[in-house]
């Protein structure tokens, strides 16, 4: 043994107990006892009463049968005044991590299976430093109240399908055996596999201290065989009725190099877990979806029910792990909430299909957020704007708040729309408050390579709000009402127009000739085709027009040549060819409208004289036939009739 290093054991009755010393370097002292049955063991530190030399290490070392448990009570603990360090008396289970014993007079632990006790000195002052000592006391007896439940966990139709059963003590004393398919061998932590079929004890007093984790593997050896192809991520029923609590079911997604992994949730799209802007997962569980690439990972992040996210693809391989808070896990998720395909790969990385709530907004950030971004690495996000809405695009920071020592980070934005213009921003350049975006469209964010100790890590926001109507709709809106009135103020023009032509009873004189003196002809049976069209109704000429032939040169008007016809001064056998018609498009004014525009289509109509009339004033013009006075309508008729 060390120098000043010396162990006490106190045996009693019943109890068989082989203890070994073993002294594997200067100040560690191992002490190991088997117990074979029931029994008890009273034992105490190194150097007890003076106290555990400084900076010294003693353990032991407890093999206790299945069916038994062990209880520690602490008789006496005295500490010592460190200098440095601390002094620590901590006991640990196969395959636990240790575990910190507060000794006090009186405490009681109890324990399952093999367990370790160690009790770990300080450096101590120099002067009235104290003792540091452990008295205390085992008892090895059966266990009293304790749950001895059998269950029965059938994996024969499961595929790459394992389970691990733990027991994960929520304070001491509450460990937990796991015994299968009968064996007197029982562990704290047992695996068990697809293809066979277990029969599984629980040896404690609460079961809610057992937990499950289970993976599951999912590959895509033909890409041709497993493209577009559906595949449920799903709990197998039989791990909700165990009584024991899942705690995590992780999926590896493993796909062909040609292939593409997509994992969509459609019925509640996700929702991205990032606690600084208040948008938290609260539900009874959570899934992490990572990448598994050894040098590029992208870790996306945890999601849960309840977001904007409709699906996600990766090129690289995928771990999706789902994560549970207690039992209401299991009513929460009775329908398929995540569907797996393998689709044709892609140029891209990794893009989210986004489509959020117009009512709400939705915060998204790069995977890696802790980390920060791989080099060189792009991600894409393809986000849907609902109809009638226009998506606000904001940045919380003004810079992408890294420094590049090779390539450049970047920015894009950009509407899927044809000729739309794209918003790109480097590391070095301000990023955008807010866009305004009225259509579908991307956000693309790639990396360089950062300088030292440098990361990217960004977020964006998106809100909408109601469309506004455009400038071309309210141009639109307003020429139509002003169309809209011209018409209404046209019409009720026209009307009193012929209201008032019907009050006179003479009718209009359309002077086509001076030398020519026609009649109104009789028949009014040709017009009746043109009831409801005004077309031919002669506007009213001024007198000085009609008549300006007649005046002299000083009291005809400036501007003569609109509207005045010179007198005819050679032979009339047959009537001249009209005027030409000019043609005005636009709608007339009230100025304009004692003026009819006239097309080559009109039919003429003159005033006609009786022959007394025109012999008295000797304006009788004879025609080639003889006729004396024929209106020229008349004459039309004839030509139409002999045709």
């Amino acid at each position: 043994m060390a120098a000043g290093l010396w162990i006490a054991f106190l045996p009693l009755a019943q109890l068989l107990l082989l203890a070994a010393v073993t002294l594997q370097r200067a100040g560690l002292c191992i002490v190991e006892s088997t117990f074979q049955t029931e029994g008890e063991a009273t034992l105490i530190s190194a150097n007890y009463p003076v106290g555990l030399p400084e900076n010294e290490l003693v353990a032991w070392q407890f093999v206790i049968p299945f069916n038994l448990r062990a209880r520690i009570s602490i008789l006496n603990y005295t500490t010592a005044k460190c200098e440095r360090n601390f002094q620590t008396v901590e006991y640990q289970l196969p395959g636990q991590h240790p575990q910190e014993l507060t000794p006090k007079e009186g405490q009681s632990v109890v324990l399952a299976g093999n367990f370790n006790l160690s009790m770990q000195g300080c450096k101590q002052y120099q002067q009235n430093a104290g003792a540091h000592n452990l008295h205390f006391k085992v008892f090895v007896q059966r266990p009293e109240n304790e749950e001895n439940v059998t269950y029965r966990v059938d994996l024969m139709r499961e595929r790459d399908l394992n389970l691990t059963i733990f027991s994960k003590p929520t304070q001491p004393g509450s460990l937990c055996l796991i015994c299968i398919n009968r064996s007197k061998k029982c562990e704290t932590n047992v695996t068990l596999v697809s293809g066979s079929s277990y029969t599984i004890a629980l040896l404690c007093k609460n079961t809610e201290n057992v937990r499950v984790t289970a993976v599951q593997s999912k590959v895509c050896w033909n890409s041709k065989a497993c493209q577009m192809r559906p595949f449920h991520l799903l709990v197998p029923p039989f791990l909700t009725g165990l009584p024991i609590l899942l705690d995590t079911f992780t999926w590896k997604l493993q796909a062909p190099a040609d292939t593409l992994i997509e994992i969509r949730s459609p019925a509640s799209k996700l929702k991205q877990h990032i606690p600084n802007q208040n948008q938290v997962c609260s539900g009874g569980y959570s899934y992490s979806i990572n990448g598994s690439a050894p040098e590029k990972a992208l870790r996306l992040g945890v999601f849960c029910p309840g977001g904007a996210i409709e699906k996600i693809q990766m090129k690289d391989n995928i771990t999706v792990m789902l994560k549970t808070y207690g039992r209401r896990w299991i009513s929460e998720t009775l329908k398929p909430n995540l569907t797996l395909f393998f689709m044709p790969v892609i140029q891209e990385e990794c893009v989210f299909s986004v489509t959020p709530d117009p009512k709400t907004e939705v915060y998204l950030q790069t995977p890696n957020w802790l980390e920060g971004l791989p080099p060189f690495t792009s991600v894409y996000w393809n986000i849907t704007v609902p109809a009638k809405q226009v998506a606000q695009l904001s940045f919380p920071k003004d810079r992408m708040g890294v420094t590049c020592v090779q390539s450049r980070a970047n920015i894009y934005i950009q509407e899927q729309r044809p000729n739309a213009e794209e918003t790109v921003r480097r590391e070095d350049q301000k990023l955008p408050k807010t866009l305004d975006l009225k259509h579908h469209f991307w956000v693309n964010i790639t990396n360089c390579k950062p300088a030292t100790n440098q990361q990217l890590s960004m977020q964006f926001r998106v809100k909408f709000v109601q469309k506004k109507a455009g400038l071309a709709v309210i141009i639109g809106v307003v020429i139509g009402g002003l169309a809209l009135l011209s018409t209404i103020g046209l019409a009720i023009f026209c009307t009193k127009r012929k209201k008032k032509k019907q009050e006179n009873q003479t009718p209009a004189i359309g002077v086509y000739n001076g030398n020519v003196n026609t009649q109104l002809p009789g028949k009014q049976g040709i017009f009746k085709k043109r009831k409801k069209n005004e077309s031919h109704i002669y506007a009213v000429i001024d007198d000085t027009m009609v008549y300006g032939h007649l005046l002299d040169d000083s009291m005809k008007p400036e501007n003569a040549e609109i509207g005045v016809y010179q007198p005819f001064t050679g032979p009339v056998s047959t009537a001249p060819s009209p005027p030409p018609i000019r043609k005005i498009s636009k709608v007339p004014s009230m100025e304009e409208s004692s003026f009819t525009i006239l097309t080559d289509s009109e039919i003429y109509t003159f005033a006609q004289r009786k022959p007394e009339e025109l012999q008295a004033n000797g304006d009788v013009t004879s025609s080639g036939n003889g006729n004396v006075g024929q209106s020229l309508l008349e004459e039309n008729e004839q030509e139409n009739s002999e045709l």
